[in-house]
C-alpha cells in the first residue's frame, strides 16, 4: 500500500512508567499462589520453606538478569517468546511462543480456580447458605468468572494504569496488615524458637516447595512482555524487574515467618489450603478470614485479567506471523480485539480450570514457566556469541556463569516437581508434543509472513509560536478543522491535528500495521487538506495507544499546547452528556479548551456571543471576533444583568468590535432564568459562542454540571473555557481593554 503523506507523523505511545512497571510486577506476583499454597509448601519443607522462598528469589534473579539484558536489546512486545524467536533456530522460536501461550493459560486456570475457591470460603466462613452442592457451586463460579474475564477482553475493556496501581496497593496493604497482626501476636506470645525449631527439612522438601511456589515469582515476564509500551525501557525494565521481585520476596518471607513463628510448622502444614485463612482468624478474630479472602479475591482477579492479556497477546502474535493459523490474528470489526485468539484461549483456560485438581494446575504452571525460562537463558547465551557487539543497556555480570546457573537450577526444580505431581509433567509434555507436531507438519513448512508494521517517522519541523493548538479527532469532522484553522490563523498559532488509534490491552500498539491504519491515515490526510484550505500549515499526528485520554494529555505536555480544540458529536438518542474521552478531559483540562458541537454552514450571517462575568468571558469574546472577521458576519452580544441595562463590559466589547470593523449589536436580558434563556437562544442562533454554563450562575452550579446542560442545547455551539494562569488572563485583558 502507498504510505502516508510525509507531513503525517506516526508514533506509538509509551504509556508505562517505572512506578507502573513495579506495580504490574508486584501485582502479578501477589496474585493467588501464596494464599492457597502456603500450607502445602510448609508441609513439604517445614521451616525450610523460608529457605525455599530465598532460593526462589535467587533463581528468579538469575533469569531476571537475562530478561533485563534481552529487554534492552529488544524493547518490543513479546517477552520470552520474542527473545527465543530472535536468538534460537526456528523450531525453538515456535516452541517458545507455544510454551509461553500455555504457561500463561495454565496460570490463568490456577487464578480462576483460586478466585472461585475464595468465594466459596467466604460463604462458608460467614454462614451464607449455598443451596447446591459445593463442588457444583465452585464449577459454576469458575465458569462465571471465566466468562466475565473473556467478555472483558472480547469487548476490549481494560483497567488503566492508575487502577492497576490502586489494586496493587490494596493487595500489598492487606498483606502488610496480616504481617503486622502476626508480628503483634508473636510479641504477645513469644514462642518463635520453639515453633521454628528443630530445622527438620530435606533438600528435596525445599526443592518441592520451591516448585510449588515458583509461579508466584514469574511476574517479571509480564513486565518484559510490554517492553514497547514502556517509557525509557532500557533503563526502567531492569530496575522494575529487580525492585518488584525484591519487594515480593520481602513480603513473602515476612508473611511465612509470622505464620511459622506464631503457629509452628506442624500447624501451618496440617491446615493445607486453609492455612492463611485459619491463621488470620487466630490473629485478627472474625475479621481475619475476611481480610485474607478479600486479598485473595482482589489479587487473583487482577492477576487473572493481566495474565489473560499476556496469553491472548502471544497467540495473537503467533497468528499474525503465521506460526498459528491466521484466524488467530483476526480483529473484531467493532471492538478491535483479537476475538478468535481470546475465545480459544478462554476454552483452554476453562478446560484446565474445570477438570484438573488445584495442585496439578499450579505444578504444571510452574513446570511450563521453568521450561520457558530455561529456553530464554539458552537464548541469551546464543545471542551473546552471535551478536557480541549488540547494544546492551544492561549486561549480565559473570557471563556465561549466571545464565548457566539459571538453566541448571530451573531444570532441577522442574524435575523435582515430578515427585510432587507426575500428572503435571504429563500435561506439560503433552502440550510440548502437540506443539512439535504442529510445527513439523504445518507451521515449520510455511514461510512466515510478517505484515508491514507502522514505522515511527521523524516529524516535520515547524516554526515555534507563542500559542499551540491541538485538535484531537476520532473521526472525520471538517467543520471542526475549519473553525480551528480560522482561529489558529487569527491568533497566529501553530495547529496540530491529532488522532489516536486506540487498541485493547490484548494487542500491542506496535503490532498495528499500515493495512489496519489505512482508513485513519486517509481521514487525517483529508483533514489536513481542509486546514490548508483555510490558510494554515499543520502538523498531523497519529498515535497508536491503549488510552486516548492519556494520549491527548501527554501530547499537550510534550508540545506545550495551550489551547485544546475538541469536537463533540452528539450521539443518536437522548444522551445529554459528552462522550467519555471529552468528558474526562473537560473535568480537569490540561490547558484552555474550546468545545465545538455540530456542523456549520459555509456562510454565516450572525454569530451570537453570550458573555459571562467570569474568567472565560474575555477569551470567548476574542474567539468570537476572530470568527466574525473570518466569516465576515455580524456579531450579536448577549448578556444578563440585574437591571436589564447594558454593562460597562459589554460597552467595551462593542467598542473593540467596531475598532476591528465588525458589525456589532448587543441585547441585554434580566438576570433570571439564565439557563432557560440560553437554551432558547441555542435553538434560534446560527452559531452560538459561550463560556461554560457554570460561569453564568455565579457558582450556583458546579463545573461537573456543564456537560449535561450543554447536551440539552441545539445547533452549532462553541464553548470556550479559560483555565490557565492569571498572567494569561491579564494578557487577554490587555488585548481587549488596552
Amino acid at each position: 500500500m502507498e504510505k502516508s503523506d510525509e507531513s503525517i507523523s506516526l508514533k506509538f505511545r509509551r504509556d508505562l512508567k517505572f512506578r507502573d512497571l513495579v506495580s504490574i510486577g508486584v501485582g502479578a506476583m501477589t496474585g493467588a499462589t501464596i494464599y492457597v499454597m502456603a500450607g502445602q509448601a510448609t508441609a513439604l519443607a517445614g521451616t525450610g520453606v523460608l529457605l525455599a522462598l530465598v532460593f526462589n528469589y535467587i533463581i528468579t534473579m538469575l533469569t531476571g538478569m537475562t530478561y533485563a539484558e534481552l529487554s534492552t536489546i529488544y524493547p518490543e512486545a513479546g517477552g520470552g517468546y520474542l527473545f527465543v524467536e530472535e536468538s534460537l533456530p526456528k523450531p525453538f522460536g515456535f516452541m517458545g511462543g507455544w510454551m509461553s501461550w500455555f504457561s500463561h493459560s495454565i496460570a490463568d486456570a490456577f487464578y480462576t480456580v483460586v478466585f472461585a475457591t475464595g468465594l466459596l470460603w467466604l460463604f462458608q466462613e460467614y454462614g451464607i447458605v449455598i443451596p447446591i452442592n459445593y463442588v457444583i457451586f465452585e464449577k459454576l463460579m469458575i465458569l462465571l468468572i471465566l466468562i466475565v474475564i473473556i467478555l472483558i477482553n472480547y469487548w476490549g475493556t481494560a483497567t488503566t494504569g492508575k487502577s492497576q496501581t490502586l489494586i496493587t496497593n490494596i493487595q500489598v496493604a492487606l498483606l502488610i496488615v496480616f504481617i503486622v497482626a502476626g508480628t503483634v501476636a508473636i510479641i504477645r506470645h513469644p514462642n518463635v524458637p520453639s515453633n521454628l525449631l528443630p530445622f527438620n527439612t530435606t533438600p528435596m522438601g525445599i526443592l518441592l516447595a520451591m516448585g510449588l511456589l515458583f509461579v508466584a515469582f514469574e511476574g517479571y515476564e509480564i513486565i518484559a512482555q510490554g517492553a514497547e509500551e514502556i517509557e525509557n525501557p532500557e533503563k526502567n525494565i531492569p530496575k522494575a524487574i529487580f525492585v518488584s521481585v525484591a519487594i515480593i520476596t520481602i513480603l513473602y518471607v515476612a508473611l511465612f515467618f509470622v505464620m511459622l513463628g506464631g503457629a509452628g510448622t506442624a500447624w501451618v502444614g496440617s491446615h493445607g489450603e486453609n492455612a492463611m485463612v485459619d491463621y488470620g482468624k487466630i490473629i485478627m478474630g472474625s475479621y481475619g478470614p475476611a481480610l485474607v479472602i478479600l486479598a485473595m479475591l482482589i489479587g487473583s482477579g487482577a492477576t487473572l485479567n493481566a495474565t489473560v492479556y499476556s496469553a491472548i497477546r502471544v497467540s495473537f502474535a503467533m497468528g499474525r506471523n503465521g506460526s498459528l493459523p491466521k484466524i488467530f490474528s483476526r480483529m473484531h470489526k467493532k471492538h478491535r480485539t483479537p476475538h478468535i485468539a481470546t475465545l480459544v484461549t478462554g476454552v483452554i483456560i476453562g478446560g484446565m480450570a474445570l477438570f484438573l485438581p488445584l495442585d496439578t494446575i499450579v505444578a504444571a504452571a510452574s513446570i511450563m514457566f521453568l521450561l520457558l525460562f530455561t529456553l530464554v537463558n539458552i537464548a541469551v547465551i546464543v545471542h551473546r556469541y552471535k551478536h557480541p557487539n549488540a547494544k546492551r543497556a544492561y549486561s549480565i555480570p559473570l557471563f556465561p556463569l549466571i545464565p548457566i546457573l539459571a538453566i541448571i537450577t530451573k531444570l532441577l526444580v522442574a524435575f523435582a516437581l515430578w515427585i510432587f505431581s507426575p500428572e503435571s509433567w504429563y500435561i506439560a509434555l503433552l502440550w510440548i508434543e502437540a506443539g512439535l507436531l504442529i510445527y513439523y507438519f504445518w507451521a515449520g513448512k510455511k514461510e512466515i509472513e510478517r505484515p508491514s508494521p507502522i514505522v515511527e517517522k521523524e516529524e516535520v519541523k515547524i516554526e515555534k509560536k507563542k500559542i499551540n493548538m491541538l485538535v484531537p479527532l476520532s473521526e472525520e469532522f471538517p467543520s471542526s478543522v475549519k473553525i480551528a484553522s480560522m482561529i489558529a490563523k487569527s491568533m497566529d498559532s501553530n495547529i496540530f491535528i491529532f488522532s489516536t488509534i486506540e487498541v485493547p490491552m490484548t494487542v500491542s500498539p506496535q503490532s498495528i500495521t499500515y493495512n489496519e491504519s489505512t482508513d485513519r491515515i486517509k481521514m487525517m490526510e483529508r483533514m489536513e487538506k481542509v486546514a490548508k484550505k483555510y490558510g494554515k500549515q499543520v502538523l498531523t499526528i497519529i498515535t497508536v495507544s491503549h488510552d486516548t485520554v492519556n494520549s491527548i494529555i501527554d501530547e499537550v505536555k510534550e508540545r506545550k499546547i495551550n489551547l485544546l480544540f475538541m469536537t463533540w458529536r452528539q450521539k443518536k438518542g437522548k444522551r445529554l452528556i459528552f462522550g467519555s474521552t471529552l468528558e474526562k478531559i473537560y473535568r480537569n483540562p490540561p490547558c484552555d479548551i474550546i468545545i465545538f458541537r455540530d456542523h456549520i454552514p459555509e456562510k454565516i450571517n450572525e454569530i451570537s456571543l453570550v458573555i459571562s462575568k467570569r474568567k472565560s468571558s474575555d477569551f470567548s469574546f476574542l474567539i468570537a471576533t476572530y470568527l466574525a472577521k473570518e466569516f465576515n458576519c455580524k456579531l450579536k452580544i448577549l448578556e444578563f444583568t440585574y437591571n436589564g441595562q447594558i454593562s460597562v463590559k459589554a460597552e467595551n466589547y462593542i467598542k473593540k468590535a467596531k475598532e476591528k470593523e465588525i458589525d456589532v449589536d448587543v441585547v441585554s436580558f434580566p438576570n433570571d432564568m439564565i439557563m432557560g434563556r440560553i437554551l432558547e437562544l441555542s435553538k434560534s442562533a446560527e452559531f452560538l459562542i459561550m463560556a461554560p454554563p457554570s460561569e453564568y450562575m455565579d457558582g450556583r452550579i458546579p463545573i461537573s454540571a456543564d456537560p449535561k446542560i450543554i447536551g440539552r442545547m441545539k445547533g452549532p455551539i462553541l464553548v470556550v473555557r479559560k483555565v490557565l494562569s492569571e498572567e494569561d488572563l491579564s494578557e487577554i485583558s490587555m488585548l481587549i481593554h488596552g
